[in-house]
């Protein structure tokens, strides 16, 4: 198995990894920029000593997949996610208490490129070393997700423009502002959010550090990280889930429709039944999928994957094994 073993506190390695040698990262998401997820990330990777930006929907934007949407005027016509800017404020903007904390009225694609061409700009930084996305509140498991996500949308965006990025998501779906992330749950545990954040945080500084100042990933490739339900709201029984190497397909599920007589309107209906979203063309056949092993176990799924959509002549096997071998250090064999 591949286990991810990683520090409890962003502080403590901080003062290692100092800001000197920290990346340009950018952040973004498909939830919006002022949920709590993307900003306890935000303070993680800070900790770390990175210089980090966020560059995210100016309200939630989810199932957007890969789609380029753009604001239409010039100004909001209504106020972002939980009231943070008000409508008639430029579309694009920062938050009003964080420079480095940026809005966008579109997808999360556009917010995306935004961030990459106009806004990191502003600051000198003419390429992120990293884009991270998430954490997305609910999973992005299988390959139906990885279409229709606009986490992962985001993603394979970057890594079209020659960016490495990593995907991150949990299976917890109570999305919430920022400002009502709580240092304690009621049990005495760190917020669910503050988990996932400084999770995908570790994940994402124990992958920087290991190429030492080089590429994070090869060109072509991200990685779909999925940390499982953080119990921390009620108890203890999953707030630390190691991450384990895993594969996209297998167990996976996919979206139909039903049709309502009465209404007259469709609504979605799960299907697990396809073989085709079990077959292995590409990865590692042997390795756990991503949906079987977050919704079964307190483990975290971590899916290299890359956007060269031909299918495989077998030339691509050793940049994997190199991708998987820079993770060595910190992801074991399940």
């Amino acid at each position: 198995m591949y286990l991810l073993t990683f520090s409890s506190s962003a502080a403590v390695l901080a003062t290692f990894f100092s800001v000197v040698n920290g990346a340009n990262i950018l952040i973004t998401n498909d939830d919006g920029f002022g949920t709590g997820n993307i900003r306890e990330m935000y303070k993680a990777m800070k900790a770390y000593g990175h210089n980090v930006f966020i560059v995210a929907p100016a309200t939630d934007q989810s199932g957007k997949g890969g789609s380029l949407t753009y604001a239409t005027t010039a100004n909001l016509t209504e106020d972002t996610e939980f009231g943070l800017v008000k409508a008639g404020a430029p579309s694009v903007g920062p938050d009003p208490l964080d420079d480095h904390i940026w809005y966008y009225d579109g997808s999360p694609v556009a917010a995306a490129s935004v961030g990459i061409d106009y806004v990191l700009p502003k600051f000198g930084v003419s390429s992120p070393d990293v884009v991270m996305s998430g954490p997305n509140y609910g999973d992005n498991v299988g390959g139906f997700a990885f279409t229709s996500s606009g986490t992962i949308g985001a993603t394979y965006y970057a890594i079209g423009r020659g960016i490495p990025a990593i995907a991150f998501s949990a299976a917890n779906s109570a999305s919430a502002s920022y400002k009502d992330v709580n240092a304690t749950t009621s049990v005495g545990l760190k917020d669910p959010q503050t988990i996932a954040g400084e999770l995908s945080a570790t994940f994402a500084n124990d992958l920087i550090k290991k190429t030492k100042g080089g590429r994070v990933l090869p060109l072509g490739y991200g990685i779909n990280v999925n940390m499982p339900d953080i119990t921390s709201a009620t108890s203890d029984n999953c707030i630390s889930p190691p991450f384990v190497h895993t594969r996209m397909t297998g167990g996976a599920w996919t979206l139909g429709v039903t049709y309502n007589e009465a209404t007259g309107l469709f609504t979605e209906r799960e299907i697990t039944s396809e073989s085709a979203l079990d077959v292995c063309i590409n990865g590692n056949c042997y390795l756990p999928s991503e949906t079987n092993l977050t919704s079964t176990t307190c483990k975290s799924a971590v899916t290299v994957f890359t956007i060269d959509y031909d299918a495989p002549s077998g030339e691509g096997s050793s940049t994997l094994a190199k991708i998987r071998e820079s993770l060595e250090a910190f992801v074991i064999h399940w």
